[in-house]
C-alpha cells in the first residue's frame, strides 16, 4: 500500500505517534540516500510504500520509484536546456530546481532537494494534505506562507517540519538531524526527551550569556554536563530499545524498535547535539540585544559556542559546507 492510500483510508488524521514513526522512517530513508549521493528526486506519497500485516500495526515504510534517481556520484547536473531531465512531479521539486533557468552555465545541486521534499510528506503524514500538491507553488511560496501543524505533534517536530522545506538549500538542516529529532522524541522512560534534559539540570546550568566571553572553566563545565546528558540519553534509547525485544507488550512496534535500530547504528554526536537543540527554547533577540532570561543553558551554549568535543550550532555548523 501506498502512504497516499494509507492516509486517505484513515478515518481520521495520523495518530501523533504513529506519524512519528512514518515520518521517521521516512528521514532515514533520506539519510541512507544522501551518505550514497543518491536523489530519489520524485518523493511523494504514491512512491511511499508502506508494510503491514493489520490495520491496527505500526506500518513499515520504504521509498520506491527510483525511475527519475540521479545516482551519478555527484549531486551536481548542467542544466543547458530543457531537455535535461529534473526528475518527476514539478510539485514536489525544491525551490532551487524549479526556479531554475536554463543556460550554458547553470549547474543545478540536487543534494538537498529530497531533504525538501521530505519536508511536504511531513504534512501529508500529520494532516493529510501536502501543501504543495494544490496550494502552494514550490517555486513562489514564502515561508510565512506554510500553514499551521497541530499543536499535539509537539514544537521540535512542527520547527524541524519548518526548517526542511526553507527556501534557501544552505538554511536547511541536514536529513540526520532531522531524523534525530523525531527519534529522540520518541523516548518514553522518565518522561518525554526533553523533561529529561529537564530533569537533569541542563536549565539551570550557569548561563554562558552572563560569564566573561574567554570563562574556559565554566564553558568546560557545561561540556561535561551536556556530554553526560547525551551519554544518558542514548544509554536510555539503548535498553528501551532492547528490552522491547524481550517484553510481550506491544508498547513498541516493530517498526519503532527498526528505527531505533537504525538510528543507534549510525550515531554522530555533533548530529546529536544540533537535534537536542530543537527541544530547547532558543534566545529571542530585542533591537539587537539578546535577553539572557529568554536563553536555556544549552542553547545558549549551542548558539554562542562550538566546542571540539560535543556542543554545535543548530543552524551554522549543520548547513551544508
Amino acid at each position: 500500500m501506498t502512504l497516499r492510500d494509507y492516509l486517505v483510508d484513515l478515518k481520521k488524521k495520523c495518530e501523533d505517534h504513529v506519524g512519528r514513526i512514518l515520518f521517521g522512517q521516512l528521514l532515514e530513508g533520506c539519510v541512507f540516500l544522501y551518505d550514497n549521493i543518491v536523489a530519489q528526486r520524485d518523493m511523494k506519497s504514491d512512491n511511499i510504500l508502506l508494510e503491514f500485516d493489520d490495520p491496527e500495526e505500526v506500518p513499515r515504510l520504504v521509498i520506491s520509484d527510483f525511475g527519475c534517481a540521479l545516482a551519478t556520484g555527484s549531486w551536481l547536473v548542467k542544466y543547458v536546456d530543457d531537455t535535461i531531465d529534473l526528475g518527476g512531479n514539478r510539485r514536489t521539486r525544491a525551490p532551487e530546481i524549479v526556479s531554475a533557468q536554463p543556460s550554458p552555465d547553470c549547474i543545478l545541486d540536487f543534494s538537498m532537494a529530497d531533504t525538501w521534499a521530505a519536508g511536504g510528506l511531513g504534512y501529508e503524514i500529520f494532516t493529510k494534505i501536502n501543501p504543495f500538491y494544490s496550494r502552494l507553488d514550490s517555486a513562489k511560496y514564502k515561508e510565512d506562507d506554510l500553514p499551521n501543524l497541530p499543536r499535539l505533534i509537539g514544537k521540535s517536530i512542527c520547527t524541524v517540519i519548518h526548517d526542511l522545506l526553507k527556501r534557501n538549500p544552505t538554511e536547511r538542516i541536514l536529513p540526520h538531524v532531522a531524523a534525530n529529532v523525531v527519534c529522540l522524541s520518541l523516548l518514553r522512560l522518565g518522561g518525554d526527551f526533553q523533561t529529561f534534559l529537564s530533569s537533569k539540570g541542563l536549565n539551570s546550568i550557569i548561563n554562558p550569556v552572563m560569564i566573561p566571553e574567554h570563562s574556559s572553566t565554566t564553558l568546560e563545565m557545561i561540556n561535561r554536563t551536556a556530554e553526560k546528558v547525551l551519554d544518558d540519553v542514548l544509554c536510555l534509547m539503548s535498553a528501551e530499545t532492547m528490552a522491547s525485544r524481550a517484553s510481550p507488550s506491544t508498547t513498541i512496534s516493530k517498526a519503532e524498535r527498526q528505527l531505533r535500530a537504525t538510528f543507534l547504528s549510525r550515531l554522530n554526536r555533533e548530529h546529536i547535539w544540533a537535534a537536542a537543540s530543537y527541544f530547547l527554547p532558543m534566545a529571542k533577540a530585542k533591537n539587537g540585544i539578546v535577553e539572557s532570561s529568554s536563553f536555556s543553558s544549552l542553547a545558549a551554549a549551542v548558539d554562542k559556542v562550538s566546542l571540539d568535543s560535543g556542543i554545535v550550532q543548530r543552524c551554522s555548523a549543520m548547513i551544508l559546507s
